[in-house]
């Protein structure tokens, strides 16, 4: 009997140091997460160009500003067709990406809108990232970018009285090469309007929608450093 109680206390101690083990090595092969303020210089990798964005860990999903969205079915899948604007020259570059899914977002005032989400690649802080995110006019917002909790989780800890504390460089970022197949940015034959809007997930609004609020003006006197 007193065989069989060591050779479960000696399985036990077995379990128990590789469970311990695998937890350490885990931990030691993440990454640290940053302190970023919640304003930082951000770069799109296509169309290539550096943008500002904003931090807000009480949105989940991240929103980017386009324009002229429409949504299409092509080659048997759901892509959205949508322009982007370079903040600093007002150019436009329209780009196709794969539908993620639809989500509503109700606003501070009660009222819900649908928005399709895509994924983008960024680079933030030195860090090259994919995301997911909702497109959505943002032209009464003073950062074309916002980046939720989703997209911080493996990235950053937002410093809440900090701004632009980054010091790690974006320069020479280019976009990596795509193999899937993906409708031209003009309309091309054979696509099909995309007007079915199953919505995933109902989120809250992350910030305010009036650029006039207290929030907002607080952020454009935060829009001078370069």
């Amino acid at each position: 009997m007193q065989k069989v109680i060591r050779s479960w206390l000696s399985l036990f101690t077995l379990l128990s140091c590789t469970g311990v083990m695998a937890a350490a090595s885990k931990e030691a092969t993440e990454e640290p997460l940053l302190t970023l303020g919640w304003v930082e210089h951000a770069h799109l990798i296509e169309p290539n160009y550096p943008l500002k964005a904003k931090l807000d860990t009480g949105a989940k999903t991240s929103s980017l500003d386009a324009r002229i969205i429409k949504a299409f079915r092509q080659y048997g899948k759901r892509w959205v067709r949508f322009a982007v604007q370079n903040p600093k020259t007002g150019e436009e570059t329209i780009l196709v990406r794969e539908r993620v899914r639809t989500i509503g977002i109700v606003q501070h005032e009660g009222e819900s809108e649908v928005r399709p989400t895509v994924n983008i690649e960024i680079c933030l802080a030195g860090q090259h990232r994919d995301i997911e995110v909702s497109l959505v006019d943002r032209e009464n917002f003073t950062y074309p970018l916002l980046l939720g909790r989703r997209a911080l989780k493996h990235i950053a800890i937002v410093h809440p009285g900090e701004t632009f504390m980054s010091d790690q460089s974006c320069e020479n970022v280019t976009e990596e090469t795509k193999s899937s197949p993906k409708p031209s940015s003009k309309e091309s034959p054979g696509e099909e309007d995309d007007k079915e809007q199953t919505i995933d997930e109902t989120e809250a609004a992350g910030e305010n929608e009036k650029s006039g609020n207290a929030e907002e003006r607080s952020d454009k006197q935060l829009d001078n450093p370069a």
